[in-house]
């Protein structure tokens, strides 16, 4: 419901601000509910794009969808990211966490 609603708005041509915090980290199972619908979810998504959006933001949507971009879309993060590590000579953090949810100091 939220995507359908964001891309009826802003093909109706209002203005839509977006605010993504990613406040906590949990791991996606196989029975959870993501995992389960997710084909019915991506049926969906495809339905909302031919229905709202144009048809150069379609191509260029599905062009990243394809498992070339993405691998090379990857690697080229993998490069960077190693280029980065060399250069500040930091550590992991991720490693570093529990990975198990952690609070996030009260901002809920």
């Amino acid at each position: 419901p939220d995507l359908g609603f964001i891309l009826r708005s802003i093909y109706l041509k209002k203005n839509v601000r977006f605010c993504r915090i990613n406040m906590f980290y949990h791991k996606i199972r196989d029975d959870s509910i993501t995992r389960i619908n997710l084909n019915r979810y991506n049926a969906e998504c495809t339905e909302l794009l031919n229905r709202y959006c144009s048809e150069n933001f379609k191509r260029e949507y599905f062009r990243k969808k394809r498992f070339s971009y993405q691998l090379a879309s990857r690697l080229y993060s993998l490069l960077i990211l190693s280029f980065y590590k060399l250069l500040t000579k930091s550590h992991d953090l991720i490693e570093e966490q529990t990975k198990e949810p952690q609070w996030d100091g009260g901002f809920s």
